[in-house]
Parts: C-alpha cells; structure tokens; sequence
C-alpha cells in the first residue's frame, strides 16, 4: 500500500498543469499551427549547412504523428544528415545552474542513422563555450513507438546561453571514428524521424552518500543517509524515500519537505534521514526528488544490514577476493571491507592501463599493504596491462606486446617495484583472470608471461607468478607451475571437484581457483543465490587451497565526492558462506532423503550441514543432530532448531531450494551417517543374486555398538536384515549383504534405507537411505511414448558402451496389449540404433505407462524401463 501511495503521489505531480511548473525553462510542443504559424518550420529553429548537412535535405511541422498533440517536427533524409539547431539569445543559462533537455522521438527502423538530442552553452557573445556539449545516447527505434532522449548538464562559469540541436544523423556524425579519416561508415538514404515535446528544466543537483563508506551495516548500528543538494533555489524541493529488500519488495517510506542546511560550498545544502531498523538483507534506497509539481529524478543506493554485531570475521587462508577493478582513491576502505567478509588475501592492480602505484599511489599502497597486514590479509601483486608511459611506447597497453619493448624500458621499473615491495609482496599474477580464455588461445600473451617470469627468476627465489588459464582447456607440459584457473559458470558447482582432481594430478602445480558467478541478467536472483553458495561448497569440498571470488561490491566515484562502496546482495552470503564454513575441513556428504542434498564440515570439532533441496518443492527430512542445533540462513539470520517432543532425538525439518546450514550439531553421528554406503553401488540388471559389503567407520573417540535393520523396496530381498555391530573407535564395519529383485524391476535409482539403534552414551535411532544404481554397464535405454491419434508410438535409442559385439531382444509392453519385440543382433560397440513400435490405443487415462527394455538373448540380464505416455 505504500508503494502504491508512492506512485500515486508522483503520478499527481506530473499531473499539474503546465503553469504549475515553474522549474521548466522552455518547451516546445510544436503546436504551432493554433499560434498563427503557417510556415514549414517551428518558430526561431535554424538549419545547419555543411560537411554531411546538404542544403536539400530539410525538416517541417507535420501532422499526424505526434506524441501528444496533432504535430511534430518531421526529418526527412535523402542521404548525409540533418540538423535543426535553437541558438543563443532565447533561452537564458545561469552559471552554476543544472539543466535536463528531453524529447520525445520516433523513427524509422534503419541500420545506420541516429537520433540524436544535444545541448551546448554560449557566452554573452553566443560564442560556444569550450567543453560544454553534451549529446544524447543516439537512438533509434520503430515508426510506431515513441522513445525518450534526455540530457543533463551544468552552466560553466561564463554560461549566458543555452543552445539546443535535433538531429538525425548517420554514422559518420555519431560513431566514432577509430580509422579518422580513412574510416568507412555505411549511410541510410532514405529515413524519417519524428521530435515532440522537448522541454528544459532547471533541476537540482541532489546525492544521496551513506554515513559509512563501504554501505555494510551491523545489526545495531543506526543507518543515516545524507542528502546534498546543489540547486539556487531550495525551498520548492520535497522527497519521497523508499526502501527495498533485495526480492524487490518495499519495506519502508517516507515522505515531506527536505529539512536542509547551508554549507560552506555556494548553493551548497544538506539533510540527514535516519532509517529506521532493518532486519538483516540487502537493501535499496531510492530518493525521489520533486518540486514544483515536477518530478526531478530518482538517486539510488545500495546498503547491507548483518545479521550480527561482529566487527570482523576470522579469516579464512582459502578465500580470496578480486579487487583490481578498484580504483586508487577506494584503497583506504578496502581493509575494513574485506575483514567483514573474512577475506585472508586480495587481489590488486599494480600495473594497469590507467597507472602504475609506483608513480601514482606509492603512499596509498604503502598504507594499505600495512592496514592489510594488520587485518592478516594477504595481498597478490596483478600485472593487468601496461602503465600509461610504457603503453605510449608500445603502441598499446595490452600485456601481449612487453616483448616487442626493449628491457631497458622496463625491465628497471618492474624490478625495482619487485624489490621495494618483497617484504609485502610474495605473490603475483601476470594477466587479469578476465584474460584467461585469452591466454589459452593467444601465444603472445603466454609468451609475455615467459618473458616476465626471468625477470622475477632473477629476483625472487622460486618466484609465486600466477597466469591466468580456463578451466575448460587442457593442460600440458608447457604450462607454467602456477596457473590461476577460472572456473566459468557453465561449469555447473558439482562439476568443479573433477576440475580440481585434474590440477591436483599434475606434479608440482600449483593453482588457485575463480570462480565467475552466474550473469545477472541471464539468471533470476534466486537461482543465482543458490549456485554461488554450491560452488563455494563443492570448490571447498574439492580441497583447494586458493579460492578467489570477484569482490561483492562496486566501486561510486563522482567529482568532488570521496569514492564509495555500492554493495550488492552476494557480499551478504558470502560473509556468511565465510563466517559459517571459515576454516572448515570437508567430511562428506549426508544421506538425509532422496530429494535433500547436505554437505558435511567441521568446525574444530563443531558439526556444520549444508542443505537444500534438490528441486523447487519444499522437502521435509528426519534426521538426528544433537544437543543444541541452531539453523543459519544466508542472510545470517540464526534461529535455534526446534528439539523434538520425545526422547528419540529425531528432528523434521524442511529444506528448500535455498541453502542453510545447520550449526552446533553432532559432528561425530553426522560423520557416521556420511560413511555409510555399500562398495559398489551400481547393481548388474541380471535375475541372480547380488552380493555387495555395506561399510561404516567409528567416528566416534570410544567404542560404539548397535543394530542395523535394513529395508529394500517392494519385491526387494535383503539378507541379512539385522546384523549387529561393535566396533572400537576408528573402526570399521564390513559385512556382507545379499541383494536379489524382481525379474521386472526398471531400472534407474534405488534406496535401501538403514535404520540405525546406535548403543553409545544413550540409545539413538535414525534412518540413513543407502543409495543404489539398477543397470547395465554396457546398454543404455532412452525411451519415449506419445499418442498420436488412434495410436501410442513407443520410441528406444539404444546405445552400446561395450566392448564386443552383443545380442539382445528389446522389447515394449502396455497394460491390455500384447508385448512387441524386435531383436538386436550383433550390435556393435559405441553404435546406437533406434527401435519403433505403434500400439493401436485409444486410452487417454492420465499417467498411463509404458514398460519398455531390453533382455540379453543368452543370458539373465534384463534392463527395464518405465516411461508415462504424453
């Protein structure tokens, strides 16, 4: 209801009448005609002639289409451009004073020219003032819609006039020219353009900053935002603040005159809005600006609000952050930053396209390498391109051309940094991980690095020079030991370990992980949310040692103001992903119920869970956690887990596609749990019987004891049922378990659940599902039933992953018809064939099934398969 009050307020401010609004400067309507106009043109516009502005191509006031109103001001190109200029002596400018040029504009979908809105200033003289243009974003669009141009700019000092141009403009006006004049640029002949209701208005300059720098809040802390404007008049400016939550959702408004106070600057006042308490999340601010009727725009920020009061989180020697996008001016509160995410290392540009810190922030970074050290951060020296003065000389700044200079140019400054900076400086990377795709496909650049890693040899004793490298290409021999493996997002999380079992069998490799997040536009919040917490998970689970994600907050730099830190919502999740898991080891994961997935860590002796559904339904689950479990929700949030009203110690809880952990539990059961599992869990499809071992281990520092019962599915036969257990502590159980089934059972996934009466310091009981696979190791079965018309027609692709020759009967059965056959003679290895049947059925009972397989013909094997008829 608030939000609706928001927009109905705004809604009636751009409700009053033109009179009303006494910030508008000038506007044109074009509405001529009703004023006595006759002529083809609005009053006082002025064509431009010259290069590209033919004397033959013009504009006029024309009817029909409009954006409001019955006229607008019609272009009409034959070739080149075309430009309508509003020149000096009509609309005043006041130095200092901030003006918004809009139009409204249609045009014809065409590939080349451009609409295109600008806005310059004149002196007393009308001379045009030097610097002072701005242009619009060139727009095009289609005949039928309308789009919005618009313009803000600021009168310099000797600002008297206002100048106003439209223009449809081709390629050669608007795009820049890379080539000057021996650029090549296509034209549109033929194109018509449509402006209407342009219109000035005087508008304040108005910021909205935080009173902390980095945006991040603790629980307790008093949230107070400062308004600055900068207008001549003041007294007509109302706001309308609103907050909301990272779903979107608003959570707060509010609304009044700004109660503001002069500063020391010319035209220079300020406000304050104090906030009032937020639960933890990640939140938006939006000020609406308004005066005269008039809405002036909207200014946005970021904050975040924790869970806790906890200054800094102990960090974790696995977690590191990208920070080489952070310019210079920010340094100084990027310690504080990243000691409340828990971060123990960062990475930072020492050398870019922009600067070196040699030349340009030598007492910054010397500061900063000790505030990091005070914050036991570590930081990695990044050669992301070449410094302005060796750029010049290279014809470049990409780090491709450091061998085309000669080693006198540069060799003296990268050593001398190396040398001044060996007591901070112990690890370097040469390239940004953005770069790694290009060093896998770009010799040169690999090349580059070769030539920088002599120069660091001759320096340092067993340099830690990191190249950036993707994870998707191999490795080989002529690789560098270091590399810094970007881990993309369509590698999906649980794919990361195999990634790292690859660099691990290298010898002597040394690598550190990137993991790059889901894009933001490709995937809604949730999703996105959900994968970064699962790929922190499975790259921990994984065992590796460095593990780099980008940093969870941009960087605002605006003149005149101190550079501040717009956080987004991951910064959130990630301080708790840290906070929750920092200097966790991986145990293994929980078998807790077929649709839950958890992950295992322990912390110095505390057992942490991570759990989510597998899919988008809400999952209830039993299981056994101890004494005092609390859950923790990736806002941070902490509730304690409610305990169960028996003596049994089982908890339901329900998981959904959002992860939590659940801290505080039982870290020796939940181990316990972790390591039971049969030797093989793939089971032949063949009608004997199977024996497989089902083993655990003792995690426990005493001796335990107990039964387990174990129940199959339907028709299943499991034996023994009831084995008794007694192992010391590190021992482990193996017994044998015959398994036998059905001659029709399908195949796919199978649980055997045990049920576990565990005689330690009290009785405990709980379920543990022992998953199992029914197959064939060398057959394959895709099935797929649809009805067409009077018929079900039943689709296999069979596949064989053998390595001989075989001789099956596939086969395809429906409830009231006879079974069909067709044979597989000598089906050849790594061949697929495809098998047909047509069933005549007009059944349309809703979920109808079809058993479709195939039977080894000499032999006892049998795989099948059940599929629902669409």
């Amino acid at each position: 209801m608030r939000c609706l009050a928001f927009i109905t307020f705004l809604l009636l401010c751009t409700a009053l009448p033109a009179a009303e609004l006494s910030r508008v400067v000038k506007s044109f309507d074009f509405e001529e005609r009703q004023t006595g106009n006759a002529e083809e043109l609005p009053r006082d516009w002025v064509k431009l002639e010259g290069p590209g502005l033919p004397h033959y191509v013009n504009g006029r006031l024309a009817g029909g289409h409009a954006a409001g109103g019955r006229y607008a001001f019609r272009f009409d190109l034959n070739g080149s451009s075309l430009i309508y200029r509003y020149p000096h002596g009509h609309i005043a400018a006041v130095p200092g004073a901030t003006y918004r040029v809009t139009a409204a504009v249609s045009t014809d979908s065409v590939p080349s020219a451009r609409a295109r809105l600008t806005a310059t200033f004149a002196d007393l003289d009308g001379r045009p003032i030097k610097n002072a243009t701005r242009h619009s974003t060139p727009f095009v669009g289609t005949p039928d819609a309308w789009g919005a141009l618009s313009i803000e700019c600021t009168a310099p000092p000797a600002a008297r006039w206002l100048v106003l141009e439209l223009g449809f403009v081709q390629p050669t006006i608007w795009q820049d020219a890379p080539l000057g004049k021996q650029s090549l640029f296509d034209q549109d002949i033929h194109a018509t353009a449509h402006f209407d209701d342009v219109v000035v208005t005087q508008v304040p300059v108005v910021d909205v900053t935080c009173d902390k720098p980095t945006h991040v809040y603790s629980k307790s802390e008093p949230t107070v935002l400062h308004v600055r404007v900068v207008d001549r008049v003041t007294e007509d400016l109302a706001a309308q603040l609103v907050i909301t939550d990272a779903a979107g959702r608003a959570v707060h408004q509010q609304s009044g005159r700004l109660d503001l106070t002069a500063t020391d600057a010319a035209a220079s006042k300020t406000a304050t809005l104090s906030l009032p308490p937020l639960p933890p999340g990640a939140y938006r601010a939006t000020l609406g600006v308004v005066a005269g009727g008039m809405i002036l725009g909207q200014h946005t920020l970021d904050l975040i609000r924790l869970a806790d009061d906890n200054p800094a989180v102990r960090p974790d020697a696995r977690f590191g952050f990208d920070a080489t996008d952070v310019p210079v001016e920010a340094w100084p509160q990027l310690p504080g930053l990243l000691a409340n995410l828990g971060a123990a290392r960062v990475k930072l540009a020492v050398w870019d396209e922009r600067s070196d810190v040699e030349s340009a922030a030598g007492g910054t970074f010397n500061k900063l390498l000790d505030d990091l050290r005070r914050s036991q951060i570590t930081p990695t020296a990044l050669i992301a391109a070449l410094p302005p003065r060796l750029a010049a000389e290279a014809g470049g700044a990409g780090l491709e051309r450091l061998p085309g200079l000669s080693a006198a140019a540069w060799q003296p400054e990268l050593s001398q940094m190396i040398a001044r900076y060996a007591g901070y400086l112990d690890r370097w990377q040469f390239g940004t991980d953005a770069q790694a795709a290009a060093f896998a496909a770009g010799p040169k650049l690999r090349a580059a690095y070769d030539v920088a890693l002599k120069t660091f040899d001759a320096l340092v004793d067993q340099p830690d020079l990191a190249m950036p490298w993707p994870a998707y290409v191999d490795l080989n021999a002529s690789l560098p030991a270091n590399l810094a493996v970007t881990i993309p997002p369509d590698v999906l999380p649980h794919q990361i370990p195999l990634y790292v079992r690859d660099l691990s069998t290298r010898p002597g490799q040394q690598y550190s992980l990137y993991l790059r997040p889901l894009q933001a536009g490709a995937y809604g919040r949730a999703v996105r949310n959900r994968d970064l917490v699962l790929r922190i998970a499975y790259a921990l689970a994984s065992g590796a040692r460095r593990i780099d994600l980008p940093l969870p907050a941009r960087v605002l730099t605006r003149d005149g103001l101190p550079p501040e830190f717009r956080p987004d919502e991951t910064l959130l999740i990630v301080r708790t992903l840290l906070a929750t898991l920092g200097n966790a080891v991986y145990k293994g994961r929980v078998p807790v119920s077929d649709d839950v997935e958890a992950m295992l860590f322990d912390r110095a002796g505390e057992g942490v869970l991570l759990v989510w559904a597998k899919d988008a339904a809400a999952a209830p689950f039993r299981i056994v956690l101890g004494n005092r479990p609390q859950r923790v929700d990736l806002d941070g949030s902490v509730s304690p887990v409610l305990q169960p009203k028996d003596d049994s110690g089982v908890i339901e809880i329900i998981a959904g596609p959002a992860p939590f952990f659940l801290t505080g539990i039982d870290g020796h059961l939940a181990q316990l749990r972790c390591s039971i599992a049969f030797d093989n869990p793939l089971i032949e499809s063949a009608y004997k019987p199977h024996l497989r071992r089902l083993r655990f281990t003792n995690p426990y520092p005493h001796p335990i004891s107990g039964r387990l019962r174990l129940s199959a599915p339907a028709g299943w036969t499991v034996t023994p049922l009831q084995p008794d257990f007694a192992l010391g502590a590190g021992e482990a159980y193996d017994g044998p378990v015959t398994i036998e089934f059905p001659y029709n059972s399908p195949a796919g996934n199978k649980v055997i659940v045990c049920d576990v009466t565990l005689a330690a310091e009290r009785t405990q009981q709980f379920k543990v599902p022992v998953a199992l696979k029914l197959g064939l190791a060398d057959i394959g079965v895709e099935t797929i039933a649809m009805r067409s018309g009077g018929e079900i027609i039943v689709q296999q692709v069979i596949t064989h992953y053998g390595d001989k020759p075989a001789n099956y009967t596939a086969f395809v059965a429906c409830p009231g018809h006879p079974r069909q056959e067709r044979l597989l003679t000598g089906l050849k290895p790594g061949t697929t064939t495809i098998k047909k049947y047509r069933i005549p059925s007009t059944d349309r009972t809703p979920g109808l099934r079809v058993r479709s397989g195939v039977k080894e013909t000499d032999g006892n094997r049998i795989l099948n398969d059940e599929v629902t008829v669409q």
